[in-house]
């Protein structure tokens, strides 16, 4: 008996792919705090992301709000973004008053969640447990986004609970994309 896997099971076993390359592929990949950086030609073959950046606790603690939003990027007019991840490097912890459930959100101008919804990364150390997560790649995205003025940009939002979200003594998340310009490519 020959059995085909199943698409879903196919998918599965993609997004799982994927997600262990961006765990294995950029954690040697060093960056500077709050980084924004096109990728080198080497990740981006290995892992399909163009762009990343790295965001810290202390890039936080410019902020003195319960809501931070960092820009990321301003999206190309007419290009698209296809595929975003994210992975907690180092777990945010040591809120020094008293503050909970760090969460980031990624969107775009107007729809903050459009790529992530609320996902939790405070004291983030093991793959989704208890509602923790470590990393994550966008599943929304089976119709891209397209970017069709150059006032939107890439947002990565933190919100947490009981303080301000600058209370956190350590913590670094490194947040990665695709954007594809098509106008570029000319055969």
């Amino acid at each position: 008996m020959n059995h085909k896997p199943s698409f879903t099971f196919r998918l599965a076993a993609m997004l799982m792919l994927h997600a262990m390359l961006v765990l294995t592929v950029f954690a040697p990949y060093q960056m500077q705090a709050l980084d924004v950086q096109a990728l080198p030609t080497e990740a981006r073959a290995s892992t399909g992301f163009t762009h990343a950046a790295l965001v810290t606790w202390d890039d936080l603690n410019a902020s003195d709000n319960s809501l931070t939003t960092i820009t990321l990027m301003t999206i190309p007019t007419n290009s698209y973004i296809d595929r975003v991840a994210f992975y907690v490097a180092e777990p945010f912890v040591g809120n020094t008053n008293g503050g909970t459930n760090l969460a980031v959100t990624i969107g775009i101008t107007g729809t903050t969640n459009r790529f992530f919804g609320s996902n939790c990364i405070d004291g983030a150390t093991v793959p989704v447990a208890n509602g923790v997560t470590v990393w994550g790649l966008s599943t929304n995205l089976l119709v891209p986004y397209k970017a069709t003025t150059a006032a939107v940009n890439l947002l990565a939002t933190f919100g947490g609970t009981g303080s301000t979200v600058d209370e956190y003594t350590t913590g670094k998340i490194r947040i990665y994309w695709r954007v594809v310009e098509p106008a570029k490519y000319k055969f």
